[in-house]
């Protein structure tokens, strides 16, 4: 499975673990509704993303018409004009592609992404999910959850987590508290290691990690169904501006 590129290491390292424990059913149904979560997300963000972004592609073809046709605009002036903007939107998505193959690059972008107001809360929301899934597959599978941390991290390549992990380690091996030691995890919130903490001494921890992923899950489609708002609202006054330029 790994030759066909489809999957992420953690998700191939759970997949391994699972075949050999005998629990490879549920770690194939845990990873099949993750996916299939990812997608649906992503097919919401891209379709309330395409109707703005066609109106931006047509904007400059209606709006230079008028100088086109009086002469204030010549043929060659008028596609350059059309074509500054997807131009731009092409050389975009080639650096975001040439930064997302370094692992520190993606990492730093990564983290000014978060930062953004709602997309950064529905990137850090499914991150938190991503990561505490993948922790309770791998547990599921027989992997302690130091292990599945640790393999966690390192599967990422962010330098960020795999130094957290470290320290969160080192924390445990001095004997501090589970819910004190994730306390430089950043990928888990101040809630979430509470809850772990009070788990780990009842004995409780894989179903807490299944509570966390549901809330995450649900906390993600809050965020994601707020920023399709704001962007459906954003395109209809765009759209309305275009009009009034045209008009105008």
């Amino acid at each position: 499975m790994g030759r066909m590129g489809c999957f992420a290491p953690d998700d191939l390292r759970a997949i391994a673990i699972g075949e050999q424990s005998g629990a490879l059913p549920q770690s194939l149904n845990q990873l099949a509704t993750r996916y299939a979560q990812r997608e649906r997300d992503r097919k919401k963000l891209w379709s309330a993303v395409t109707y703005p972004l066609m109106l931006l592609l047509i904007a400059p073809i209606l709006l230079n018409v008028p100088a086109l046709l009086t002469g204030g605009l010549s043929l060659g002036g008028y596609l350059i004009q059309i074509t500054i903007l997807p131009a731009l939107l092409l050389g975009g998505r080639v650096v975001v592609r040439a930064v997302q193959r370094r692992p520190h690059h993606r990492s730093a972008m990564h983290t000014v992404l978060r930062r953004v107001p709602i997309l950064g809360a529905v990137l850090k929301q499914d991150r938190s999910r991503a990561f505490l899934s993948s922790a309770r597959m791998l547990m599921g599978s027989g992997v302690g959850i130091r292990a599945a941390f640790r393999d966690l991290a390192v599967s990422s390549e962010d330098p960020q987590l795999i130094a957290a992990i470290q320290t969160w380690e080192e924390n445990l091996e001095q004997g501090v508290s589970l819910s004190e030691a994730l306390s430089t995890v950043e990928v888990i919130d101040p809630e979430a290691r509470q809850l772990l903490g009070n788990a780990a001494h009842s004995g409780r921890l894989e179903e807490a990690l299944d509570t966390l992923t549901s809330l995450h899950a649900l906390a993600k489609s809050h965020r994601t169904q707020q920023l399709y708002t704001i962007v459906r609202v954003g395109s209809v006054l765009l759209l309305a501006a275009l009009l009034a330029a045209w008009l105008l």
